[in-house]
């Protein structure tokens, strides 16, 4: 006899998981409305969708940082982590831990205190156990990790 496992109603924990590669592509049209653009001109979608499957990492890549281009201001960033919590609540998913790119936003002009402002309420409002991994890119080199160390402790610690 096969017992069937019903792992929709079992807790699970997330370990990894990319904020700006979770953005769904209803959110990122919604992002690229918001900031005056057309949506099939900014975002590589298949039919208003991300494609069934990537053919590629770099297919994933090229979608990932057209959605990142998206994120231009705390309000984003909020919408953004409401809906990923919600997600992942949705999923039964107890405890995620999230990698997010804070120095690309900043070095876009976004504002570290706001940033993460927007990024608390955000995960708050949608109910999740979040935790967050700051990574930065290996071509920002040393001082840029430097410097993304001294706000991201700053500003973690308030």
């Amino acid at each position: 006899m096969t017992v069937r496992f019903d792992f929709e109603s079992h807790p699970k924990i997330e370990l990894h998981v990319h904020l700006e590669g979770s953005v769904a592509a209803d959110t990122a049209i919604e992002l690229a409305r918001r900031h005056g653009f057309y949506p099939h001109e900014v975002l590589p979608l298949v039919d208003g969708q991300y494609p069934k499957r990537f053919t590629d990492v770099q297919e994933f890549i090229t979608i990932y940082l057209a959605v990142s281009t998206q994120i231009r201001d705390p309000v984003d960033l909020q919408v953004i982590a409401e809906a990923f919590a919600l997600a992942q609540a949705k999923q039964n998913i107890i405890y995620t831990e999230t990698t997010f790119t804070a120095i690309t936003h900043v070095c876009n002009g976004m504002n570290p205190s706001e940033m993460w402002d927007a990024l608390r309420e955000g995960f708050e409002a949608g109910g999740g156990n979040v935790g967050l991994i700051v990574d930065t890119p290996r071509d920002n080199g040393v001082a840029g990790l430097t410097e993304l160390s001294r706000w991201s402790r700053r500003l973690t610690h308030r």
